[in-house]
Order: structure tokens, then sequence, then C-alpha cells
């Protein structure tokens, strides 16, 4: 994963927008396709959906977050804080917390801090920085921008103990 020490601050407002009611629009930006950025050093292949039913495959940070979001929809809560780093906000998440019956994840997409932040309006990067590092300990993330079939979100994933995880911070 690359270095985004300044994305880190804004996720947590960025989070709290695009969980909270998934106010992001597909429209703000990007082509909506699975693909990488420019800057990630990984190359995010496309995921299928019918196999993110499988928690195990969490080889990128773009199949960890649709199956973190899928899991979601699905009310999996298992499934889904399996895939949560323990620093995130409620973990773990519950149907109290989290709830976004009807939405299919229709696209992920690994994004810049300037590209997330043109969609979802995250504010400061060093703030964002710093509130992911400061509930994860990991000062490298990657921003996955997930689009459902009418709104879109941010997912910063970590690695933690060698496995990616998703932050949630709402």
């Amino acid at each position: 994963m690359q270095k985004r020490r300044e994305v880190m601050t804004a996720i947590g407002t960025v989070g709290t927008v695009a969980i909270a009611g998934c106010t992001g629009s597909s429209e703000g930006g990007g082509s909506g396709d699975d693909s990488t950025d420019q800057n990630s050093n990984s190359t995010a292949p496309e995921v299928d959906s019918a196999s993110t039913s499988e928690a195990s495959d969490t080889s990128t940070p773009e199949t960890v977050t649709r199956q973190f979001w899928e899991a979601l929809v699905a009310e999996d809560y298992s499934t889904a804080n399996e895939l949560l780093h323990p620093g995130s906000l409620n973990y773990p998440l519950d149907e109290s917390d989290v709830s976004i019956p009807d939405k299919e994840v229709s696209s992920v997409e690994t994004v810049t801090y300037d590209e997330a932040n043109e969609r979802m309006a995250l504010g400061s990067e060093d703030e964002f920085d710093k509130i992911i590092e400061e509930r994860t300990g990991a000062p490298d993330y990657t921003i996955v921008y997930v689009n459902f079939s009418d709104v879109g979100t941010i997912t910063p994933v970590v690695e933690d103990d060698g496995e990616l995880r998703t932050v949630y911070l709402r």
C-alpha cells in the first residue's frame, strides 16, 4: 500500500459522511469502474461480486472493501467485522450501527485523496491522516471509492498484522 499520511486525517469526516447516509454522488467524478489510481503500487483486478462471499480472499484493498460493504448490505455483521479494523468506531458493528438495505455495490476503485475529496468533500488531508493513524496505528492506507447504484462512499483500508482491513469512522 502506498503512503498517504495526509489522507488519514480526512477519513473521519469522510467515513462519517459516507456511511451515515451514503451521501456521496457517483456523479462526482471518475469513471466509476474498478480501476486502480495512477499513484498506487498495486494493480487491483476487477472483482467479481459472486466471488466476494468468501471473506478469505482479501488480497487487494478493492476486494476487502467490496466484501465489507456487501456483508453490510446483507446484514452479515460477522463477516463485516472480520474485515473491519478493530480500531474502527463502533467496533464490532451491528444493526444499530449501520443498516443499508436495498443497496448494491456497483463498483469499487482505488482513488487518491484529491479524487476522494472531490467526490466527498473530505476536508483537511492532514486531519484525515491523523484520524486514521490514531484509530488504527497504521501510517499507510489506501482509499477505496465504493459506488452503490445511486450513491457513493469512501473506505480507508489499512494493513493490520499482515491482513488488509477496512476502517469505519462513523
